[in-house]
């Protein structure tokens, strides 16, 4: 999956979340879009905040629920129980728990990304798809929101629709995010569409912005051998009665071939 190769630092609550649960391992890219609208509370202040850096998540529930009981609008609190439910693997837990905080925060783009993210693992991939694109929806700029919806698209065997996503992601060049990674994902669906020229001119520049990258460098050598072929059936092939199949290609995916000759 590329976003667990990749940090993942989002808003102010994910930012507190992530001090807390050290182990969480949610996965994702960094974003840089700004935090979620200020609480009363801050990361330190929230009840159940020391039961949970001790390893104590029962403990750190009871004290979040106590509080949620007085403070019922809290939706960092909210985001920090679902929290723990999500270390522990209780994943209909969670689930409630950031639908409980979408009650109170509508627009909150975070709770629908992790709610799609929870949805992934149980394998409810059309739904995950829709919770990315509730997230997108309220925050456009949200990189992992975006990356996880073209992952989810690609297991849908949505090629086309993916590709765009990627597309965007390298357009919008957000900080923080490793654009040899996406290029390499972009490259793998452009071969898979037969749009081998594209995928060479993705992996040529993963390579110029990370020479380090084996696996670019192995599908370049791939991507450029089939070209090869390619161009040999093609000059060996009759002219008379042939197919422009190769023409066809490269508008498979609307304006991404433009991108990727000048992304």
């Amino acid at each position: 999956m590329l976003l667990a190769g990749v940090l993942f630092i989002a808003g102010g609550v994910a930012i507190m979340v992530s001090l807390l649960l050290p182990n969480e391992g949610s996965g994702g890219p960094p974003s840089t879009t700004p935090p979620p609208p200020s609480t009363t509370t801050t990361a330190l202040e929230l009840p159940g905040a020391e039961q949970i850096r001790a390893g104590d998540l029962n403990a750190a529930r009871a004290q979040i629920t106590a509080y949620l009981e007085q403070h019922p609008l809290d939706e960092q609190a909210h985001f920090l129980l679902a929290h723990t439910y999500e270390r522990e693997g209780d994943f209909a837990a969670a689930l409630a728990a950031y639908r409980t905080l979408l009650e109170v925060q509508s627009n909150n783009f975070e709770a629908h990304y992790r709610i799609g993210l929870l949805q992934e693992r149980q394998e409810q991939l059309e739904e995950a798809a829709a919770s990315y694109t509730e997230s997108l929806a309220l925050n456009s700029d949200f990189t992992p929101a975006r990356l996880a919806r073209a992952e989810v698209l690609v297991q849908l065997g949505q090629a086309e629709e993916a590709a765009e996503l990627y597309f965007e992601v390298i357009d919008r060049r957000p900080m923080g995010v490793h654009l040899d990674e996406v290029r390499v994902e972009l490259a793998r669906l452009l071969l898979e569409l037969g749009q081998t020229d594209n995928a060479v001119i993705q992996l040529e520049r993963a390579l110029s912005e990370n020479p380090q990258n084996e696996t670019a460098a192995e599908l370049l050598e791939q991507a450029e051998a089939a070209a090869a072929t390619t161009t040999t059936d093609a000059e060996a092939a009759p002219s008379v009665g042939a197919t422009t199949t190769s023409v066809g290609t490269g508008a498979t995916i609307g304006s991404a071939t433009t991108t990727a000759e000048e992304g």
